[in-house]
């Protein structure tokens, strides 16, 4: 599975996770990095599209973070109003706003 920054996906837990982890499941969510650590893993962080603070969440850093076979890409469902509204997938759009001071 291939996904990169802006690409929309839904969540699955399939690891051992964190008992707060599984209200995840199912959510939608949208890619804000992709990372790799030094043992060749790779991490993806989302935001997720329902939570109304993810544009602030992504702005200051507070992502969820995943591995790839924990998320299924949604390529078929149409964007969501809401994160288009706030430029999402826009690289850089939130440092625009914290640089105007809007």
């Amino acid at each position: 599975m291939r996904v990169a920054k802006g690409s929309l996906v839904r969540l699955h837990q399939n690891r051992r996770a964190a008992a707060q982890d599984l209200f995840y499941d199912g959510q939608r969510a949208r890619v804000a990095s992709v990372y790799c650590d030094v043992d060749g893993n790779t991490h993806v962080a989302v935001v997720l599209t329902d939570d109304t603070a993810a544009a602030l969440h992504e702005w200051y850093g507070r992502l969820l973070y995943f591995a790839p076979d924990e998320l299924s890409p949604l390529d078929s469902e149409p964007p969501d109003p809401y994160l288009d509204s706030y430029g999402a997938g826009n690289s850089g759009s939130h440092h625009h706003s914290k640089e105007n001071g809007s």
